[in-house]
């Protein structure tokens, strides 16, 4: 897959693969936005600090937000309806993270933001949502698997 990069460790370490993802992504010369969607505003304001501490420089797209900058978002899924980025990352896809509707509604809502690539990083097993990237092949809404519709959009979709 094109644009591909691996999470250090499970991506436990946000310093790290911080730094490692900033770098990537102003490697991308076509790509102008990067929107680093969470399921929730508490995980994207919990990302945002740990991007600063790290000295990627990043914007917060919350509830107060008035003026949308380009450049690397991060923001949660709710606010980030109706927007699109270049490349979209979404952390922590893990089942426990998305696990019940809502929750699947809400990861779809992230992985659509993508225009071209979609990054969906997990530590432990991935979301029920999500069984269809495990399998070369697969495909989303597969039978039995409970698995997000992402068929609207031509995007290249890694998973780390």
């Amino acid at each position: 897959m094109r644009g591909t990069f691996t999470c250090p460790s499970g991506c436990r370490y946000w310093r790290s693969a911080a730094r490692a993802r900033s770098r990537w992504w102003r490697r991308r010369g076509d790509h102008r936005s990067l929107g680093i969607v969470c399921k929730t505003v508490a995980q994207a304001e919990t990302l945002h600090r740990a991007l600063s501490d790290a000295g990627v420089e990043s914007a917060l797209l919350d509830y107060g937000t008035t003026v949308f900058t380009g450049g690397i978002v991060v923001t949660s899924a709710h606010i980030a309806k109706g927007l699109e980025f270049d490349a979209v990352i979404v952390p922590h896809t893990g089942d426990v993270n998305y696990a019940d509707e809502i929750d699947r509604c809400m990861l779809y809502l992230a992985c659509t933001r993508a225009m071209h690539e979609l990054h969906l990083t997990h530590t432990g097993p991935v979301s029920r949502f999500l069984g269809f990237t495990e399998h070369p092949g697969g495909t989303p809404g597969a039978a039995g698997t409970g698995a997000a519709e992402v068929r609207d959009r031509a995007v290249d979709v890694s998973v780390c």
